[in-house]
């Protein structure tokens, strides 16, 4: 019985050691790379400004100051779904784009993960700006350099630039 405390003890001592380790650690803005333009100016421009926005909410909770300017940060978002990912998508639906609809459910995806996090924020969830963080680095992991590849050789084909 001893034994199972003591263990139970120090399990929680190394995952709270562990956890004030990743509150501590400060993260890495992303530095725009060369491999990460497109040079299709529209595209380009919309994943600087994703960058500059992951950036800024990076900025905030390495000073702690994250819950204070989350309005900030999501204001921003919906700025950026409304204008970027909107003008993206008439660019497509003009060029005839044959995968338009499943470009558009990843962006209402996105635009619905937002709204979610934007709820939780109300509820005064402490993790919201980390989670936040991790969701918009996964999506320009993801969707950005890697499924937005895919509509850069179409665009090219039809000789946008």
């Amino acid at each position: 019985m001893i034994f199972v405390i003591v263990s139970t003890l120090s399990s929680l001592t190394f995952v709270c050691k562990e956890f004030v380790g990743k509150m501590e650690r400060k993260l890495k803005n992303i530095k725009w790379q060369p491999e990460y333009e497109f040079h299709i100016k529209v595209i380009d421009e919309s994943h600087r400004k994703l960058v500059d926005l992951i950036n800024r909410l990076t900025e905030m909770i390495n000073r702690q100051a994250c819950p204070e300017n989350m309005s900030e940060i999501f204001f921003s978002l919906i700025h950026y779904a409304e204008h970027y990912l909107i003008r993206e998508e008439i660019l497509l639906r003009d060029l005839g784009y044959p995968q338009l609809d499943q470009h558009k459910e990843k962006h209402h995806f996105f635009i619905e993960k937002i709204k979610s996090f934007r709820e939780k924020f109300s509820s005064e969830n402490p993790d919201i700006c980390r989670d936040l963080y991790d969701f918009l680095s996964e999506w320009f992991q993801n969707h950005v350099l890697k499924y937005d590849k895919e509509i850069i050789t179409f665009l090219k084909k039809k000789g946008i630039s």
